[in-house]
């Protein structure tokens, strides 16, 4: 809340600030007939063979009088010219200058023309061209173009892409990228390698976790419309973290647009099996619409009790289990953004964007359970009902004091809640009375990120014109639960009628909270020098602190054990009313129920990272381009189990790492790259992972808990790619690979046990290879219809092998790594017709069955348990999108396949059933407004 409450005055000034830049006076001119209607030219100038920007180059309107210059970033703008067609001239000092024709300039906006320039080996004359190649990694042909001039192997999508999607999150955009699809509907998965090989960063910077039980953040709190790109670096350079392996995933936000923008939009959603059906909802209060739900469902009045509870606080808990039925409404939606820059001499660019929304979701027969071999086991089959509100915003400001200098504050805030209330029944055929039971369960979860990051980026002319970037980070994140709870009823043993079971392990109720923060600063000078001529080298280092302190607090709960007719034991008459009626005021406390406060799992932790690194770009040869050095990694984290100021004995880790990587590009033709990399890296254990407490997921199939001995996984990456850009917008490419992981991180399932345990530990080994296919690719060579549809498909083969402790997990040769699809495939069709203002795009995602978790061995009688795998899947989306004027219209329709989510334990010819689900089709309808 702190970033909104100053980000909104100053959003109120920019409001009005277009309204006094149009009422300044104009300069004083020979007096005209009529104003003549002007608008602008902006743009951007880079290298063609480094993809750096071209700071000084000289830009001219053929006709017109006065030259402008590029600033740090290689952009420019002109002053206001005359509306119509313009011919734009770009020159540098050893280059080939470019001459743009037919540029046609629109009264009151700007356009873009951006400018990819080549070294001049011979004296030429001008080059004339009709196309444009956009650099800014907003459209498609924008990030191609950088992905082309980039060091290493990436891939991404853009804000014209996620646009033409009907993705609501960054964990829906993120599927169309190459190589990734995503786990639980959040977490990534890159080249086929569990989330934990990956790691996210926003606007360049480490993110926060609001989520205990992974190491990475988790894309879905990203509303899609707030995004500029995501991009997944799949090689590593000296200049960006080293702990991945599938990939580092970068985040950015939107910047400024160069027209004053103010846009405003409204959808409405309809889901198949949820909207209009019945579905069960607790009591809300005003402060639900956004979210803010944790107050009125924490008990004992938000005070963390110490002993026993008292009667009071036993009757403090929220006697919500059933809810009131309701046909759930449709989805809504609202967004609204402006931007824009002001300012000639010192231009000041800013955006300012909010978006909400408020669903509901419901789930019938959705089934979780533990099955072992000889289909014994514990599971559940629930009617889920769940209310989700997600909002944020962003507010972004950049000012250019002089051409050499330019300045930003970025801020993002996101938030979200769900409430999940469950009803449904169990088996347990392990147990010695077995039979069936009846269950109730109540969750809320409530998550918040923040961040705020100021920047700087300079050219020192005293030290040869080199660039300094600074940046300081400081983000939030927070996951509150405060009210998680679950009642079964057993009608097991002869009994005539269900009955409420005593609980042990805190399997009752749990209250959560965890609060993850990242303080970053970092810096990085790049000095040019002349290797085959003036400043085509560059020699670059910096260096990184981040401090990642976290806070996880847990309270778990029992209901104390009890017998239905011995003496002083809870009698029937309260076990088999109805969970609303046995957790009555009446029947809490003295001779009736008793709750009583079981184990936690409190920890703290100090995860620290110092890193240096140095690196350099080396023109080798006229078409020959390396990156290659060597970046130092110091990680200092220290666990303390429950409160830091108690554990006398926490656990350290305190390795350094040295991360090389090497990155070599053949320029075969100005359109088409060979690439060739190498590099070293590393994954490391979440904190959670080395707390050995149990961690309940409360209404989940299987507890957690961690090893002290889990060590860091170190990696050793090859790649190589061929890849060619045809035309603006266009790729195709082939990339292999090749990884080989010491002691790499698995999840297992530790015990065959009715409570399973997973427990994440060190394999021996493991190897992975691949080779990814990329193609975009216009129809416009084709008559009619087809010159307007552009198509996409990629794919990723992919083949692994992991070697585990053959003690601790039985034999495992063979045995695929974990997360990691066979098959992965994207595929998308796009028809846009300019002149109509229509767009209609269809998207395809794929992914072929891989292992959820592993089998351990169980102890007692040492037979392995056996895998669960996650059967793969398809899905189908589409969007048409229509212009009327200033109002853009879209329908949405998300999963149209509607295939439930399916994870069988192997070997059981898919009859033994671990998860099982379905989310439904929906649709979207979707309006926006173009105020200016």
């Amino acid at each position: 809340m702190f970033m909104i409450r100053h980000a909104l005055p100053l959003a109120a000034l920019l409001l009005a600030a277009p309204a006094l830049a149009q009422q300044t006076p104009a300069p004083v001119s020979p007096a005209p007939v009529a104003a003549v209607p002007t608008g602008r030219i902006t743009g951007r100038v880079i290298d063609r063979e480094s993809g750096r920007p071209l700071q000084g180059a000289r830009i001219m309107v053929v006709g017109t009088a006065g030259v402008v210059e590029t600033d740090l970033d290689g952009r420019y703008r002109t002053p206001p010219i005359p509306a119509g067609l313009h011919s734009v001239r770009a020159a540098f000092i050893g280059y080939q200058a470019m001459l743009r024709d037919s540029i046609r300039v629109v009264a009151g906006q700007a356009v873009t023309v951006d400018f990819v320039m080549s070294v001049q080996i011979v004296e030429l004359e001008d080059l004339s061209v009709e196309s444009t190649v956009p650099a800014s990694p907003k459209s498609d042909a924008g990030l191609l173009a950088a992905q082309q001039a980039a060091a290493g192997v990436s891939d991404g999508i853009s804000a014209e892409a996620i646009s033409r999607s009907p993705d609501s999150d960054g964990g829906d955009v993120i599927r169309r990228v190459t190589g990734v699809t995503v786990f639980d509907k959040k977490f990534v998965i890159v080249r086929g390698l569990n989330e934990r090989y990956s790691n996210t960063t926003l606007n360049g910077s480490d993110l926060p976790s609001p989520e205990p039980l992974k190491k990475v953040a988790q894309l879905d709190i990203f509303p899609a419309s707030l995004l500029e790109s995501i991009v997944t670096a799949k090689t590593a350079t000296p200049d960006k973290p080293g702990d991945f392996a599938g990939g580092l995933v970068e985040v950015r936000t939107k910047e400024f647009p160069e027209n004053f923008q103010l846009q405003f939009g409204i959808s409405q959603g309809f889901n198949s099996q949820s909207t209009f059906r019945s579905f069960a909802e607790g009591p809300r209060t005003g402060s639900d619409l956004l979210g803010f739900g944790d107050s009125h469902r924490r008990p004992f009045n938000g005070v963390r009790p110490t002993g026993n509870l008292s009667e009071r606080q036993m009757e403090s808990f929220r006697n919500v289990w059933t809810g009131t039925q309701r046909q759930a409404p449709p989805s809504f939606g609202l967004s609204a953004n402006m931007g824009g820059q002001v300012g000639e001499t010192t231009p000041f660019g800013f955006v300012v964007a909010v978006t909400y929304s408020n669903k509901r979701n419901f789930t019938p027969d959705r089934l979780l359970a533990y099955v072992q071999t000889g289909n014994g086991g514990t599971g559940k089959v629930l009617d889920e009902s769940v209310n989700e509100v997600e909002w944020g915003g962003i507010a972004n400001f950049s000012i250019k004091p002089s051409g050499g200098s330019k300045i930003g504050w970025k801020n993002l805030y996101t938030h979200s809640a769900e409430e999940t209330i469950s009803r449904g029944s169990g088996y347990n055929t392990e147990s010695g009375s077995g039979g069936f039971y009846n269950i109730f369960g109540v969750g809320y979860i409530e998550r918040e990120l923040r961040q705020t990051q100021l920047s700087g980026e300079h050219l020192l002319g005293f030290l040869w014109g080199s660039r300094f970037e600074w940046k300081g980070t400081f983000a939030w994140a927070t996951r509150k639960e405060p009210d998680q709870r679950q009642a079964r009823y057993n009608t097991a043993g002869g009994v005539a009628i269900p009955t409420l079971l005593s609980t042990t392990g805190g399997s009752f109720a749990a209250i959560r909270d965890l609060q993850d923060r990242v303080r970053t600063g970092q810096a990085d000078l790049s000095i040019p020098w002349s290797l085959r001529r003036d400043g085509d080298a560059t020699l670059k280092f910096g260096g990184l602190l981040r401090d990642k302190p976290r806070k996880f607090t847990a309270d778990l709960y029992d209901i104390a054990p009890f017998n239905t007719g011995g003496a002083g034991g809870v009698g029937t008459e309260i076990t088999s009313l109805s969970p609303e009626q046995a957790f009555a005021p009446e029947n809490i406390g003295g001779s009736g129920l008793t709750i009583v406060k079981g184990g936690g799992n409190d920890y703290e932790s100090d995860d620290d990272l110092t890193s240096a690194y140095g690196m350099v770009d080396l023109p080798l040869l006229p078409s020959v381009r390396l990156v290659t050095g060597v970046r130092m990694e110091h990680w200092r984290l220290t666990i303390f189990k429950g409160d830091r100021t108690l554990d006398s004995l926490p656990v350290y880790r305190r390795p350094y790492d040295f991360l090389w990587s090497a990155n070599l590009t053949l320029a075969l033709s100005e359109r088409m790259n060979l690439r060739f990399a190498g590099f070293r890296s590393v994954t490391r254990p979440d904190p959670r992972e080395l707390v050995q407490d149990r961690y309940f997921p409360v209404g989940s199939e299987c507890e957690l808990t961690g090893d002290p001995t889990l060590q860091d996984a170190k990696i050793l990456n090859g790649d190589a790619r061929w890849e060619y850009y045809p035309r603006s917008g266009e790729i195709f490419a082939v990339s292999g690979f090749y990884k080989r992981f010491t002691r790499p991180l698995v999840e297992t399932i530790q015990q065959a046990a009715a409570a399973c345990t997973v427990v994440t530990a060190n394999g021996n080994s493991a190897r992975v290879y691949g080779l990814e296919l990329e193609a975009r690719r216009s129809l416009d060579f084709l008559p009619g219809f087809f010159r307007d549809v552009s198509i996409g498909l990629n794919a990723t083969i992919l083949n692994s092998e992991v070697a585990l402790d053959p003690t601790r997990f039985g034999v495992s040769k063979g045995l695929d790594l974990q997360g990691q699809s066979p098959l992965l495939l994207n595929a998308s069709v796009t028809y846009t017709n300019p002149d109509w203002g229509t767009s209609v795009s269809a998207l395809y995602n794929y992914f072929d069955t891989r292992i959820a978790r592993y089998g351990g061995v169980e102890p007692s009688v040492q037979t392995r348990v056996p895998n669960v795998l996650e059967k793969g899947r398809y899905s189908l989306d589409a969007k048409l999108q229509q212009n009327v004027g200033p109002v853009r219209m879209s329908l949405s329709v998300n999963n149209i396949t509607n295939q439930r989510t399916l994870w069988v334990v192997e070997g059981t010819n898919d009859r033994g059933i671990s998860r099982r689900s379905r989310a439904g089709t929906s649709v979207s309808l979707g309006m926006n407004y173009d105020v200016f």
